[in-house]
């Protein structure tokens, strides 16, 4: 699924969703009604499903965001269904397009810009979000879905592109997404193992647009199989491990112009955490945070900061946790927006 274009002048992506069952569709577009020719490639990855054990399903939001410049749209799975992948249609620029889950609960997440090189102009679609859902038919079997996302990457260059981190041996490639900031994508595709280690990963191309700190965070989605029938051939042992966290927040202290707000992540996973990013929902609100590293992009259309574990904090070890704090004029919420094993 997804796409790559070999033309490093303005087409950007627009559209890359599922148009059936069997079909990937993809559209880029220019700065300019006429760029000139382009080529672009487009990769599908397939479910071998001969005995028919497994149930995938196409669910798919309304257009938003119509007469806008900017816009997000999140569409939650059916909680039958695990996370297969998903895609997002508009008529301006994609600057998301992403999987997503947060204590079990799946969705798939995009947002557009209108062109920033051509100010003034509006959406005239708005954006339409798609999430792919995969069950099983047969009792044997069992399905997960996971999302695996990386650190964000700053780039001064032109062309930059960042990837996945590579899944865990248990789950096999299906998808993948991105988040730009000042930056529009030219491409979002799977990669061939590397290092001939049998691993692949998710990677993604942006344009630097030449405004203040381009940057791009990358996620793959892995899906896992597991089968309790012992003549099945294809046998695929169940999950072993796991890389997730969780975030709490209390309020510590109250007064008129704002609030103290005390935040702690924990690994719930089976497996030492290197980095967790996570995001405010309101980040104007807040005035100052401590213990922790701070990024920033474009989130869902609006500035939103990111946050990551400080490097100097090393792994946090399974059962772990890690506390910081910070002001705000009013409450915020916080949320994980990715983990790494």
């Amino acid at each position: 699924m997804n796409f790559d274009t070999d033309n490093v002048t303005g087409y950007q992506l627009s559209k890359s969703y599922p148009l059936d069952s069997s079909t990937w569709y993809v559209e880029a577009r220019g700065h300019t009604a006429d760029q000139g020719p382009q080529r672009v490639r487009v990769y599908a990855i397939a479910l071998y499903d001969p005995q028919d054990n497994f149930d995938v399903k196409i669910f798919s939001s309304d257009f938003e965001g119509a007469g806008q410049t900017q816009g997000s749209v999140s569409l939650i799975l059916n909680s039958t269904y695990a996370l297969a992948g998903g895609g997002a249609s508009t008529d301006e620029f994609l600057v998301s397009n992403y999987p997503y889950q947060e204590f079990g609960v799946a969705n798939w997440r995009a947002s557009f810009i209108t062109d920033p090189l051509r100010p003034g102009g509006v959406s005239t679609t708005g954006l339409k979000v798609y999430v792919i859902g995969i069950r099983a038919k047969n009792a044997n079997y069992s399905v997960s879905g996971e999302p695996i996302g990386n650190v964000q990457m700053t780039s001064t260059q032109q062309i930059f592109s960042s990837q996945s981190s590579s899944l865990p041996g248990y789950l096999e490639m299906v998808g993948g997404g991105f988040i730009a900031s000042n930056a529009t994508i030219q491409g979002s595709y799977p990669l061939s193992p590397i290092n001939n280690d049998g691993l692949f990963i998710w990677s993604a191309k942006a344009v630097n647009l030449g405004l203040k700190n381009p940057s791009l965070v990358v996620f793959g989605l892995g899906l896992g199989i597991s089968s309790s029938d012992t003549n099945n051939p294809n046998n695929i042992q169940a999950p072993t491990s796991t890389c997730s966290a969780s975030l709490t927040q209390s309020l510590v202290s109250s007064w008129p112009v704002g609030v103290q707000i005390e935040v702690v992540i924990t690994n719930t996973g089976t497996e030492d955490l290197v980095n967790v990013g996570f995001y405010a929902s309101q980040p104007s609100l807040i005035t100052l945070i401590w213990a922790v590293h701070e990024t920033s992009y474009i989130y869902n259309g609006f500035y939103n900061n990111v946050y990551t574990l400080p490097t100097t904090l090393g792994i946090l070890p399974v059962g772990a946790s890690f506390q910081f704090g910070f002001l705000a004029t009013n409450v915020t919420e916080l949320s994980i927006v990715y983990t790494n094993c």
